[in-house]
């Protein structure tokens, strides 16, 4: 089942159970949200991207757009449970993990969003991934009114991978690539909508390598 499908059935479920949002029903996961004010030295959990980092992923948003605007990157990190390091699943927590960088990856949804994989080292050893996500908001129709399913209006939490993500490294590229991500799985959060609060959405996306090349310097497109 794709992902629009799956959250539509979610989000008329969730709408379904509208309610007068007191306090007991009020999910606060504000803490939890990850914005990017200026794409070259936005911070992550308050941590920095990487000068590698920011300029990749700023030239990746540019070859792989978006049908509609992209909301603000989220990110996620996850300790290595995998004694083979490219290899990537379980529960992930919100926020980023400070700490060295190592290789980065990239994949692409058939919707445009796109993840950024990077390995946090001590050494030579791999002890851990950052996950970010700059995803492409998507909105229902619903009474006449637009409500956003992925945007800025709803936190982006609980990024979960149940299979594992397959990462391949690249000699010939600055960065490699996510061969492998299905049915990927995040929290969109609660909604306040004309005084009523919504209940949160399940967001289910695969990724895969993007269709791009690229020479060592990471500019030949």
């Amino acid at each position: 089942m794709n992902r629009q499908i799956t959250t539509l059935i979610s989000v008329l479920s969730a709408l379904a159970l509208i309610s007068c949002g007191g306090d007991d029903n009020k999910v606060n996961t504000d803490s939890n949200i990850i914005t990017t004010t200026n794409p070259t030295t936005g911070t992550i959990a308050g941590t920095s991207y990487s000068s590698q980092e920011s300029s990749l992923f700023n030239n990746m948003k540019k070859q792989v757009p978006c049908n509609s605007q992209r909301r603000n990157d989220v990110a996620f990190h996850m300790p290595r449970q995998q004694s083979d390091a490219t290899k990537i699943c379980g529960q992930a927590s919100n926020g980023a993990r400070s700490g060295n960088r190592g290789q980065i990856f990239f994949g692409v949804s058939g919707y445009g969003d796109i993840m950024m994989v990077t390995e946090i080292i001590s050494g030579s050893q791999v002890i851990g991934h950052n996950i970010t996500l700059s995803m492409c908001s998507q909105y229902m129709n619903y009474y006449g009114q637009q409500v956003p399913l992925i945007g800025n209006e709803r936190t982006l939490t609980d990024f979960r991978s149940d299979k594992c993500m397959v990462l391949d490294k690249e000699t010939t590229c600055p960065y490699g690539f996510v061969d492998y991500a299905s049915q990927t799985y995040m929290i969109s959060g609660p909604l306040q909508l004309q005084g009523f609060q919504t209940s949160p959405v399940p967001i289910y996306t695969s990724f895969t390598r993007p269709n791009v090349q690229c020479n060592s310097s990471g500019t030949g497109y």
